[in-house]
């Protein structure tokens, strides 16, 4: 009822809630298994080791993990706890005093924390640390980063976490065992949870300028955040579309809580089940979390969003709405930052962007007689008003057949056409016509909307010539941060990010990332230096953030917006061929 421990990473369960049990004496949690988790994704989930479950459910050794079956997890895991700040798992050969000192605490503070009745520990076991072992460790972190500024500016910081091996830590950067213990010559008799080391930087990131997966810039306050989401199940037990995009924003969240920390950001996180109901709202927004934060990330649901604005006036609170375009309460609210652009201002951005773009070319803007499909036709208005302004050379026609579309053209120029519509049944008229002009050897670009790609009966004629998007979310798979999310996804979760566009992982990473680091760098009134935030403070993997004043005296709008050339990158191409080897090697085993 109190939300989640400040400052812990956790992966929300899917089904109902953790409930207690008693095996052979031991007090145990229970987690009910869902479709599609995996052994390994649990363990992450839960921070223990697959060998532990293993221990405690021994039947899964046949009959492996499967949907609607229950497991036994141990009371020591972060999640069951909601004391422990931190955990340690024990390492092959390690004793009680050895981990005491580890940690500058006694035996006996550990002892005592683990209720251990003498002082004999085993490998795989989850021991929580007590408060004071965590503000020793933040503190010795900070000091190696200080120590070590020259050598982290060549290198990657990564702190281990519980069951991470060399093996596992240099498939996840790319390089050799041999040069991670060049790197950190005190790890060659092996790796101890919660040890901070330096990783070579590869090769193939030197050409991406700030490219680093995690957080450039250090920052030095304490962030308390609030996400307040729909992430419970129905009352059926189902889990469906609109909550698992939610719970992927979740999931994302957290690996950017990750990323802080690693660069002395502290993130005291509380995770609220919003409900869909104004009552449900308004007893969560009662709770001292909620008081107590800096930033509230939510809600989803419109009924709430009155009571969440005037919290958040009263309380000086920031509030990111991640999904909402929503203008009502940013009207009138300084406080409030929309992630979803309003449909104007994303227009007035859309043609924004493509003025710079195509300035000096043959603007066509090519509308259909019907005008339920030109249902982005307000781009295109904002486009037309635009271009005029600047004295541009813009037609518009309504499309009827090719002959009508050539009569617009110009041989001798850049044609860009405009074509305002996603409908799949408009797109497919037009783009037979615009592909015979290009045989008739006319110049041609096509601008259209991110929706073209998803219809497969058009996407193999839309690329005949170069065909610009626009969107403020955009992920190049081929970069360096982009790769490193998708690898920590995959290896925190024991799954993939959902094929979406946008990727809602991405979008809970990116908020987190850019706000967290807003609030650690400048405070709860981050906002007046808001110019001050560049890419390099808050390198995001997705999102294109620019937020801009909606009113004078109302909140924030994103006015990021990005324009791709064909919206499939080489990155895009080897993620579906890699998820595509990945099917086929599961389907074999």
């Amino acid at each position: 009822a109190s939300g989640l421990l400040a400052g812990t990473t956790l992966l929300l369960p899917t089904g109902e809630a953790v409930q207690m049990a008693k095996k052979n004496g031991e007090t145990l949690n229970v987690h009910h298994i869902q479709k599609g988790e995996t052994l390994y994704g649990i363990s992450k989930q839960y921070n223990v080791s697959p060998s532990e479950l293993e221990r405690l459910n021994p039947e899964i050794k046949k009959d492996g993990v499967k949907a609607g079956k229950e497991l036994m997890m141990p009371k020591t895991s972060p999640y069951a706890t909601h004391t422990a700040p931190s955990t340690h798992t024990v390492q092959k050969d390690e004793t009680l005093y050895a981990i005491s000192r580890k940690y500058d605490i006694t035996p006996a503070e550990l002892a005592k924390e683990n209720h251990l009745k003498d002082n004999n520990v085993q490998a795989g076991q989850l021991l929580a640390l007590p408060p004071s072992a965590l503000e020793k460790e933040k503190t010795g972190v900070a000091k190696a980063y200080e120590e070590n500024k020259e050598r982290a500016s060549s290198n990657w910081a990564h702190t281990v976490q519980p069951g991470e091996t060399m093996f596992s830590i240099c498939k996840t950067y790319k390089v050799t065992q041999e040069e991670l213990v060049k790197a950190n010559p005190q790890i060659e008799n092996g790796l101890l949870s919660g040890m901070m080391i330096f990783i070579p930087k590869p090769s193939d990131a030197k050409y991406e300028i700030n490219s680093d997966y995690f957080v450039p810039s250090v920052g030095n306050q304490e962030v308390n955040v609030a996400i307040v989401l729909p992430l419970s199940a129905t009352d059926d037990g189902k889990i469906d579309n609109t909550t698992d995009k939610f719970l992927e924003f979740y999931q994302g969240a957290l690996l950017a809580v990750k990323a802080l920390k690693e660069h002395n950001t502290t993130v005291r996180l509380s995770v609220f089940n919003s409900g869909k109901t104004k009552e449900d709202i308004d007893k969560i927004l009662a709770k001292d979390e909620l008081k107590k934060a800096d930033l509230i990330i939510g809600p989803a649901y419109k009924a709430q969003f009155e009571s969440v604005s005037q919290f958040a006036l009263s309380n000086n609170t920031k509030v990111v709405v991640p999904f909402s375009s929503r203008t009502d309460e940013a009207e009138s609210n300084p406080n409030i930052f929309l992630v979803n652009a309003p449909k104007e201002k994303a227009a007035a951005a859309t043609s924004q962007k493509f003025a710079t773009q195509f300035q000096g070319k043959h603007i066509i803007v090519s509308h259909f007689a019907t005008d339920r499909l030109n249902n982005k036709m307000d781009v295109a208005d904002s486009i037309i008003a635009q271009m005029k302004a600047q004295n541009a050379d813009i037609a518009t026609v309504e499309y009827k057949t090719t002959q009508s579309l050539k009569d617009a053209m110009k041989q001798d120029a850049e044609n860009i056409i405009v074509i305002p519509s996603n409908d799949q049944i408009a797109v497919g008229q037009i783009l037979p016509s615009v592909n015979a002009l290009i045989l008739e050897n006319y110049n041609i670009k096509l601008f259209g909307f991110p929706e073209w790609t998803k219809y497969a009966s058009i996407s193999k004629a839309l690329f005949q010539c170069d065909t610009y998007f626009a969107s403020p979310y955009e992920i190049d798979f081929a970069t360096w941060r982009a790769k490193r999310f998708i690898r920590d996804f995959r290896n925190y979760y024991g799954q993939e990010p959902a094929n979406t566009s946008p990727m809602y992982g991405a979008i809970g990473y990116d908020v987190m990332l850019y706000f967290g680091n807003a609030i650690s760098k400048y405070g709860r009134n981050f906002e007046q230096s808001l110019g001050k935030i560049s890419f390099k403070d808050a390198p995001t993997i997705q999102s294109a953030f620019d937020f801009k004043k909606l009113t004078p005296n109302g909140g924030y709008y994103n006015n990021g917006m990005i324009l791709t050339i064909n919206n499939e990158t080489e990155g895009h191409k080897m993620l579906m061929d890699e998820r595509k080897e990945n099917t086929e090697t599961k389907t074999n085993e």
